[in-house]
C-alpha cells in the first residue's frame, strides 16, 4: 500500500489526508500508486505530524477530510508549511461556506439561484416571501443534504421556526442561506471536475425534491455538452484547478441551468460504476501533471 520514505531520502510525492479509508479513497490511492506516485496517508485527527513522521513533508497534498472545518485547516496548515495541496484552502473555504460561495458567484456573473443571507428566524420569514414563497433553507456548512429545508407555505415555516426553536433556543445555526427554490423535476446535475476539465456528467434522478445519490437518487450519464462547460468554466477560475462536483440546476419552466453548489469532496464511487468513468486515474493523471515529471522514486533511483 502506501510508501514512507526514510528521512535521508526525498519527501513522498503525495500526501492523502483522509478521515477514513472509504471506497474512494482506497480507489485514489490505487490510481495514485499506479501512475508511479510515492504515497503516504495521513488521518486528518493526527494533524500534519502523522504525514510520513515530523521528518519529511510530501511534495503535495490531497485532501479528503469528511469535516469541512477539518479539511479547511489542514489545507491551510500544509498551506503554511509550504505545501501545495487540491483542493486550495481558499477552494475550500469558499466551498465549504455557501453564503461566500453564493456572493462570490453573484459578484461573478455566474448563474445562480436568487438568494439572501438571512440573520435570524424573522431574516428568513421576510427573505422567503420575497423569493417567491417557495424557497430552501440552507446551513451555510452541509453534506448529503442534511439540515436543508423546504418551505412552500406559512405552516411549513411555522413547523420549520418550531423545530429550530426547540434544538437552537441561541441561534447558533445562524446565518443561513434563503434561496429561491429551483423546479427542476426531481432532477439535477453533477458535473466532475478534475484540473479545469468537466471529464464526466451525469443526472440525479430522485423521488423526492432532494437530488443526493446518498439519499437514493439514480445516477444517468449525460454528455458534458458545451452548455455544460460554459457554465463550468468561470467556476474553475474563481476556485482554481482542482477536483471538484459541480451541481448544476436545469430550470423546468426556462431550460436554464444553474448552479447549485460546488463540493470540495466529491464521492464517485456510486456513480463511477454507472458511468464507467475511472475518476480516480484522471485525478492522478492530474497530480502527476501537477507534480512534474520527476518523481520521488525516480529521485531515490538517481541518487543511488
Amino acid at each position: 500500500m502506501s510508501e514512507t520514505l526514510g528521512k535521508d531520502n526525498p519527501p513522498p510525492d503525495i500526501g492523502v489526508v483522509l478521515t477514513m479509508m472509504r471506497p474512494e479513497e482506497k480507489s485514489l490511492v490505487q490510481a495514485l500508486e499506479e501512475a508511479g506516485l510515492a504515497v503516504t496517508i495521513a488521518l486528518d485527527r493526527n494533524g500534519v505530524q502523522s504525514m510520513n513522521g515530523r521528518a519529511s513533508l510530501p511534495r503535495l497534498a490531497l485532501i479528503r477530510s469528511l469535516s469541512h472545518e477539518t479539511a479547511l485547516m489542514m489545507a491551510t496548515m500544509l498551506d503554511y508549511a509550504g505545501v501545495k495541496t487540491i483542493n486550495s484552502a481558499r477552494a475550500i473555504h469558499l466551498c465549504s461556506n455557501k453564503a461566500l460561495q453564493a456572493l462570490e458567484f453573484q459578484k461573478r456573473g455566474v448563474p445562480y439561484p436568487d438568494f439572501r443571507i438571512s440573520f435570524n428566524v424573522q431574516d428568513v420569514q421576510r427573505d422567503g416571501e420575497e423569493l417567491g414563497g417557495d424557497y430552501v433553507i440552507k446551513p451555510l456548512s452541509s453534506s448529503w443534504g442534511r439540515g436543508i429545508a423546504r418551505v412552500r407555505c406559512a405552516e411549513a415555516f411555522e413547523s420549520w421556526a418550531a423545530g429550530l426553536e426547540s434544538t437552537d433556543a441561541r441561534g447558533r445555526a445562524f446565518p443561513v442561506l434563503t434561496q429561491r427554490y429551483i423546479e427542476k423535476n426531481h432532477a439535477d446535475i453533477r458535473v466532475v471536475v478534475v484540473g479545469d476539465d468537466p471529464v464526466v456528467a451525469f443526472r440525479r434522478v430522485a423521488e423526492h425534491w432532494k437530488t443526493n445519490t446518498h439519499l437514493g437518487a439514480r445516477v444517468e450519464p449525460i454528455a458534458v455538452t458545451p452548455r455544460i462547460r460554459e457554465i463550468i468554466a468561470p467556476i474553475v477560475a474563481i476556485l482554481g484547478d482542482g477536483f471538484y462536483g459541480i451541481d448544476l440546476f436545469e430550470e423546468t419552466s426556462t431550460g436554464r441551468l444553474l448552479v447549485c453548489e460546488v463540493n470540495h469532496n466529491p464521492e464517485f464511487d456510486k456513480s463511477s460504476r454507472v458511468h464507467g468513468v475511472a475518476v480516480s486515474r484522471l485525478v492522478a493523471a492530474f497530480i502527476k501533471r501537477t507534480l512534474g515529471t520527476t518523481t520521488a522514486r525516480q529521485m531515490v533511483s538517481s541518487n543511488l
